[in-house]
């Protein structure tokens, strides 16, 4: 197995207090995005977090858990916190956000592609309706094109109001030097100010390359964001 996929997951959130135990449907945001994930063919997959309840609930549905520091600043770091619990032949590292619980499960390997192409780290994009790109909860990826058909270039990432941009999913794949190096380091000026992890990878001076999917780019962040997800899935699923 030369692919892992590590569901970061905390208890604390600013914005919705124990998300990942909050129920859509019958079961919990952690639960939804563990099956997307387990759907993803030739991976193993774990979630990763500090908080007896989450992994007592993870445990509870069969899911496979690595017990992190509860200092982690974010997922990707949290991520790099429970590398050396991964075994040996694990090659590709996918960090998959855990509140995305709606996201394609035949797309999320498509992040390794930028590292295919010479990438230090992968992610992936979606279109972005108008709404969005004036709403400050959800994050524009400025991006170009590359000579890798498929591949973007993603330039910068932000949260203010964009006449233009893709909506970044919280999907990543790093080059094991990448993320060492990046939780190595503090966060950057740049990094807080945007609540951005990704913003540590660009001013560390790495590239970061992204691939356009079409997945339900719903993310639960919001008590609101919770009732459409309700709702989506009591209409859809």
């Amino acid at each position: 197995m030369e692919t892992a996929i590590i569901i970061p997951a905390r208890y604390g959130s600013t914005r919705l207090s124990a998300k990942a135990l909050r129920h859509i449907g019958q079961i919990t945001l952690i639960e939804h995005v563990w099956r997307r994930a387990q759907d993803v063919p030739n991976t193993v997959v774990y979630v990763a977090t500090d908080h007896d309840e989450i992994a007592k609930t993870v445990s509870g549905f069969g899911g496979e858990v690595l017990m992190t520091s509860p200092t982690c600043e974010t997922g990707s770091d949290r991520v790099a916190d429970a590398l050396s619990q991964l075994p040996s032949g694990i090659n590709n590292i996918v960090n998959l956000q855990g509140d995305l619980p709606f996201i394609n499960s035949k797309e999320v390997l498509d992040v390794l592609k930028p590292l295919e192409s010479g990438f230090d780290v992968g992610t992936l994009v979606a279109c972005m309706p108008d709404d969005k790109q004036r709403n400050p909860s959800f994050v524009k990826a400025v991006v170009s094109v590359t000579p890798t058909p498929g591949v973007l270039q993603c330039h910068w990432f932000c949260r203010a109001s964009l006449p233009y941009g893709h909506h970044h999913l919280g999907v990543y794949a790093y080059t094991r030097d990448a993320l060492e190096k990046f939780a190595q380091q503090s966060p950057h000026p740049l990094e807080m100010q945007e609540r951005l992890e990704q913003l540590r990878f660009l001013t560390l001076g790495y590239t970061i390359g992204a691939v356009l999917v079409n997945s339900i780019a719903m993310e639960v962040n919001t008590e609101q964001d919770l009732e459409d997800a309700r709702a989506y899935e009591m209409q859809y699923q």
